[in-house]
């Protein structure tokens, strides 16, 4: 039982199927190898002792919850509890949509982006402090300035999405069609920076490979085309690279 489960009630073909990335619920097992669930699961207020009173069946003893898994091949697959099963069961989320293995490659990924993207101008502000200017030139210089450049775009990306669904259930009048134009404006522009993105940090890694860098620049080079490769990850498996306001 222990890992991510999502649960059945979610949008799942829109943009909007991103909250399923925050809301996984996670199981685990105790030192006891007793089943312990997210706090408030049963709605008490109460924390919760599950006892499993037959195979793959739990009580809880502190409410009259019960919580059953439905079993194939010797796996759990599927769950619910008394209290939701008439509306809501939880399934395995497959490896690609799984909070565990996309969230910590999200926050590296957001972690590359930010240090690169801060370190453009504060390097720029160094150089100008100190008279000295940009050692690259043509094509290297552009390769450069496109990856700085790619880092901040995917970053404002991720903020108009924020605002986005933001504003939308900050204000439900946004949910009615004039609101349509903004989301197909930022769905545009999440292909152009996102996939254009990962198109200029490959150039990068590719200049700064053939040419006589320093180590430093290099091993960056391949952190940008992992950030670059993850955000792709996330925006398709997440319907942010996909067209249409249907939500």
């Amino acid at each position: 039982m222990a890992g991510n489960w999502t649960a059945s009630r979610r949008p799942d073909s829109s943009f909007l199927n991103v909250a399923e990335l925050l809301g996984q619920t996670s199981l685990s097992t105790n030192a006891e190898g007793e089943l312990v669930t997210p706090p408030g699961s049963t709605l008490t207020g109460r924390p919760t002792k599950w006892v499993e009173v037959t195979p793959f069946v739990w009580q809880d003893l502190n409410s009259h919850t019960q919580l059953a898994a439905v079993v194939e091949n010797g796996q759990p697959v599927r769950f619910s509890m008394s209290l939701l099963s008439s509306f809501t069961v939880y399934d395995r989320p497959p490896t690609w949509k799984n909070a565990a293995l996309l969230m910590p490659l999200l926050q590296a990924s957001l972690a590359i982006l930010l240090l690169t993207a801060l370190l453009w101008p504060v390097r720029w502000l160094v150089r100008r402090y100190h008279g000295a200017t940009l050692t690259l030139t043509g094509r290297d210089r552009l390769g450069y300035r496109l990856s700085r450049a790619a880092a901040w775009g995917m970053l404002l990306i991720l903020v108009a999405w924020g605002t986005v669904v933001t504003l939308m259930f900050g204000d439900l009048t946004n949910l009615g069609g004039a609101f349509d134009v903004i989301i197909v404006v930022v769905q545009i522009l999440t292909f152009i920076v996102f996939l254009g993105g990962l198109a200029a940090f490959v150039w990068y890694l590719w200049q700064v490979w053939r040419g006589k860098r320093r180590w430093w620049a290099k091993i960056w080079s391949v952190a940008l085309v992992f950030a670059g490769l993850v955000m792709v990850w996330f925006g398709f498996a997440y319907h942010l690279l996909s067209l249409g306001a249907n939500y």
